[in-house]
């Protein structure tokens, strides 16, 4: 077999075709759908190549590759739209604006789009093909182009219908209250979810909308129809529906809801004699955060095109959703990033104006503990203004590496004993497992890598508990583990404690130094060296932050 290759559409005829060409030429083929299912197969096993129609249910070929070109996983696998549908040059102008490598309108001649294929799979395994660092795009520009491409597509499915006299009416009349929509969405997050809920009760013509929300401290209800408003879910009520949100992967029709078991328990669901429900998770990220609910008394009635359209909806959400986390997270990096830069200040301008105006009057050792003091300050300064630079490097693809051969356990010494002279003494504890050799790598960034990690476990540790370093040569790898004994990372933190701007703190209660950067610039540094980075909880309490990394 020359290799894998993953093709996505749901249309049946179309994935015969694709798959009797590519293993006439020898490719070994994988199926999917839709794009999550995609995304789920390809993140269990990496294709060598995916093939991706682009109007699909559950998630489209837009969607897919923007979760595409995020996974560290997937990335550097080559990523080709073959579409019948969005034929508009601005369509692949989008197309390869979210990083796809080729845009191929169907049909395409069988020669041809096997030559290309080739093509692109050989300059893959050559390295002319590396995952683009797409440079950041404002939420709002990204959605208004996505939007654009959506109300494409809905247009050309009410073409379609136009054919069913019966229902063209109707399908128009949606479209044009869908498109009314996203084309009226504000820059208040909040605001344009309560809209698009309750334009999915008015399109899709049902008596009650429900969206659950799960926040940091509680679980929200927002509800259009028989009952408007939001507030906190206590009790049973939206319970069944928290349950869906945790279950369900993609779409869901629920019927008769008289019949699920805890349902009936559920006022929200049952008290108004609803028995069937459509719904759609909701997800930031790789993590389900709501749950899009539509109810009706009858069961029977939804139409293949009403389940598109709330995951339309649903994926609408979605992207308010992480647009408003996007903005939420530098309003509180900024918070936290003035603190940060205030303390350090503060402390330099007190002593340095205490020693203009005392000078004389105060003895040497005074001058010497002051001096101290405001060396400490410019330290801490420094710091701070070197993370913030890692950081802009690492966003704007210049953050540079000078890899060299070298002892590692000398390395890893010199950094230990500057740790140690730092101001950490015994509490930091080094165990070196095995002879380490010479390895391949940056110094100064795996000291950097690991000073971030040691500093985490420090600054969430309670007073002098100690925090061990454990390094371990394994073949061509080198794995670290550092060890605390803090109070761990919160549950619903774990997939997120990585991403730039992230604590496990709020600004409001911020009581630890940092700026919610370390663990983003630690986990490209290990990315740079070909590694991985996690998190697991400690037996006995506290956290283990391990890395492993090419040498």
């Amino acid at each position: 077999m020359k290799g894998t290759v993953l093709i996505v559409d749901d249309n049946e005829e179309n994935l015969y075709m694709l798959r009797a060409l590519l293993q006439g030429h020898g490719y070994h083929v994988e199926e999917a759908r839709n794009g999550e299912e995609a995304l789920a197969k390809a993140r269990s096993s990496p294709p060598d190549l995916l093939i991706t129609d682009i109007l699909m249910p559950v998630m489209d070929g837009f969607t897919l590759c923007r979760e595409w070109k995020k996974d560290e996983k997937l990335k550097s696998k080559p990523f080709i739209f073959y579409t019948a549908t969005y034929t508009d040059p601005k369509d692949e102008e989008f197309a390869l604006s979210l990083g796809a490598e080729r845009f191929i309108v169907k049909p395409a001649d069988p020669v041809d789009f096997m030559l290309l294929i080739e093509e692109v799979l050989k300059a893959a395994e050559a390295g002319r093909i590396t995952p683009r660092e797409l440079p950041p795009q404002d939420e709002a520009c990204v959605l208004k182009r996505y939007n654009q491409r959506l109300i494409q597509k809905l247009e050309k499915k009410m073409l379609d219908l136009e054919r069913e006299s019966a229902l063209r009416r109707k399908s128009e009349q949606r479209l044009a209250m869908l498109v009314d929509l996203f084309l009226r969405l504000s820059t208040n997050y909040r605001s344009n979810m309560v809209r698009i809920i309750r334009m999915g009760k008015q399109v899709l013509e049902v008596p009650m909308a429900v969206y659950l929300r799960r926040g940091d401290e509680s679980t929200e209800l927002i509800t259009c129809g028989m009952e408007e408003g939001s507030r906190r879910r206590e009790g049973v009520e939206g319970r069944f529906l928290e349950r869906l949100m945790e279950e369900a992967e993609g779409s869901i029709v629920i019927e008769p809801l008289s019949g699920e078991p805890d349902a009936g328990d559920d006022l929200l669901v049952m008290g108004y004699g609803f028995d069937s429900l459509l719904g759609c998770p909701v997800r930031l990220g790789d993590t389900k955060i709501g749950f899009l609910a539509f109810l009706r008394p009858s069961t029977g009635l939804w139409s293949p095109e009403e389940r598109d359209i709330a995951g339309m909806l649903a994926r609408a959400v979605e992207i308010e959703e992480e647009r408003l986390d996007h903005e939420e997270r530098i309003k509180n990096f900024i918070d936290v990033a003035s603190h940060e830069i205030r303390h350090p200040v503060t402390i330099i301008a007190g002593y340095a104006q205490t020693l203009r105006e005392q000078w004389e009057r105060l003895g040497d050792e005074e001058r010497r503990q002051m001096l101290g003091y405001i060396q400490g300050g410019t330290e801490r300064l420094e710091k701070l203004s070197q993370r913030l630079l890692d950081v802009s490097s690492i966003q704007r693809d210049v953050f540079r590496m000078s890899m060299e051969t070298v002892e590692l356990e000398n390395v890893i010494r010199d950094w230990f004993e500057l740790e140690v002279g730092g101001g950490l003494g015994e509490r930091l504890r080094l165990k070196l497992v095995n002879d380490l050799d010479v390895g391949h790598l940056d110094p100064v960034r795996l000291g950097e890598l690991l000073s971030i990690l040691v500093d985490n476990a420090v600054k969430f540790s309670p007073p002098a508990s100690p925090v061990e370093v454990e390094v371990e040569r394994s073949g061509g790898r080198l794995d670290v583990a550092v060890k605390d004994r803090g109070h761990g990372v919160p549950s619903g933190m774990e997939g997120r404690i990585f991403e730039p701007f992230v604590q496990a703190e709020d600004a409001l209660h911020h009581s630890s130094e940092g700026m919610g950067v370390g663990l983003y610039v630690a986990s490209e540094i290990v990315r740079r060296h070909g590694g991985a980075l996690w998190h697991e909880p400690r037996e006995g309490g506290g956290s283990v932050f391990r890395f492993s990394i090419k040498v």
